[in-house]
């Protein structure tokens, strides 16, 4: 084997791998050591790789766990990221083979009728020639450019898969919050259906009233008021119900006319959240992982873009036979070989390297910035969660207490318009104002159920005492 490339090998082998990419951390960033809307929170851990389960179930609802089945078996939106992790881990596997040598096979046969009527020193007037071969080529990854390349697309399909489980984890979350506005308008359609037609009971009671000149016609007029309103109200709440049904049958990937979810209660039962949270849910949050990943591709495409600096060697070689006939191709004297390496190094290009290597370096800071801001992010949506959580209770406790006030009004009222010792106003008036504060109960206790499943997404999937 020529000296030469004795001596290129040996430099590969010294050199191989050089790491032209900085050493790579993750960004700092400061963790706060309790939530101020729960003081009692442990520091996190890193446990993005854990099993976040079927975190719903912990609604008791059939309905909701059957639908949250069929969004993730079958949301289009998720089989688009799914198809996008299996590009992205595709594209690792290609940066990864170009570490290996390539190896390929070359045949040829070939056959010629030279001229008679021109001089020849060729004492054959009909060659046939015949080869076959296996040609290897190798680029040594001397200063770490295929190596980082390789580590970029492979964080990039980490980066992908993490942007897959935010995507599910998101999905998942709109359709349970979809689903208990849905209830919710369940709830206001049956008081609101139940208000009509007793202020329907209210209409025909004050007309016979008014004929027998017991009420004036202001009761009338006003009892007719209060049943449109209740009616207009009850039309608008059957849009918002059906345009949410619409939107779960879309989520589950299936045509809108094609899905029917029957009306059901909205159930009083909202899932308690430990004030002391499993800490290593904020750093399984699947986004948060995603960005991470990204700022590690950015470092390592700053050692690609780095090592263009350095030179570039490819080492070849060939091994086969070739033979003319009638001599067998497979003959002792019809081997044939070679081997040869080559360099190359750019002296001048203008700065184009140096700009390269500043944007490359430039990529990765907006990484970082990004990396960090999505942790404050989700810092800021478990504060909000568990805000929304303890405020939200304390606003359901004094909406029951008001409703049952508000009950005792109206039976009191009423009572006393049949007695004849107040007006049809009075009656309408409290039964106006129950009615406000069951619907405030209704609003409240639907965004109770909405705030605990978006408290479940700021912290990354469900829990469970395993975790």
């Amino acid at each position: 084997m020529p000296r030469p490339i004795i001596a290129l090998l040996l430099a590969s082998s010294l050199l191989g791998g050089c790491a032209t990419a900085p050493t790579y951390h993750r960004p700092d960033i400061a963790q706060p050591l309790a939530y101020k809307e729960a003081p009692d929170w442990t520091p996190a851990h890193p446990a993005d790789d854990q099993p976040r389960g079927t975190w719903w179930q912990v609604f008791g609802d059939s309905d909701l766990d059957a639908i949250e089945t069929r969004v993730t078996a079958a949301n289009q939106d998720l089989k688009a990221a799914a198809a996008r992790v299996a590009e992205a881990r595709a594209l690792a596997r290609g940066a990864k083979a170009d570490r290996a040598p390539q190896v390929g096979l070359a045949a040829g046969s070939s056959a010629a009728q030279l001229s008679r009527s021109v001089s020849n020193p060729l004492p054959d007037q009909r060659p046939n020639d015949q080869s076959l071969g296996l040609a290897v080529s190798y680029e040594p990854d001397v200063w770490g450019r295929i190596s980082n390349a390789a580590n970029a697309a492979g964080a990039k399909a980490e980066a992908s898969a993490g942007d897959l489980g935010a995507a599910r984890l998101s999905l998942q979350a709109d359709a349970a919050i979809t689903y208990f506005a849905l209830r919710g308008d369940d709830a206001r359609i049956t008081e609101l259906e139940a208000e009509a037609a007793d202020d329907a009971d209210l209409v025909i009671m004050s007309t016979a009233r008014l004929r027998a000149g017991h009420a004036p016609g202001a009761d009338l007029a006003a009892a007719q008021t209060a049943h449109d309103r209740v009616v207009a109200r009850l039309a608008e709440t059957r849009l918002d119900r059906a345009q949410r049904e619409h939107a779960l049958a879309i989520l589950m990937g299936e045509a809108p006319s094609a899905f029917t979810l029957r009306s059901s209660t909205l159930g009083p039962g909202v899932p308690s959240v430990d004030p002391v949270l499993p800490g290593a849910l904020l750093e399984r949050r699947p986004d948060i992982a995603a960005a991470e990943r990204r700022v590690a591709a950015a470092n390592a495409e700053v050692g690609v873009a780095r090592a263009a600096f350095y030179p570039r060697f490819t080492l070849g070689g060939l091994i086969g036979a070739e033979t003319a006939a009638p001599s067998p191709l497979f003959g002792a004297n019809a081997l044939t070989w070679a081997i040869g390496a080559s360099g190359v190094v750019n002296l001048f290009d203008g700065g184009r390297r140096r700009a390269a290597t500043a944007e490359a370096r430039a990529r990765f800071d907006e990484a970082a910035a990004l990396y960090r801001q999505s942790v404050l992010n989700a810092y800021g949506e478990v504060e909000d969660g568990l805000a929304a959580i303890r405020q939200l209770k304390e606003e359901d406790d004094r909406a029951i207490s008001a409703l049952k006030a508000a009950h005792e009004t109206r039976v009191e009222a009423e009572a006393r318009q049949k007695a004849g010792y107040a007006t049809g106003y009075e009656s309408i008036a409290a039964r106006d104002a129950e009615r406000a504060t069951r619907l405030d109960h209704i609003d409240t206790l639907t965004r109770r159920k909405i705030a605990a499943a978006a408290l479940v997404k700021a912290l990354g999937g469900g829990w469970t005492g395993a975790e």
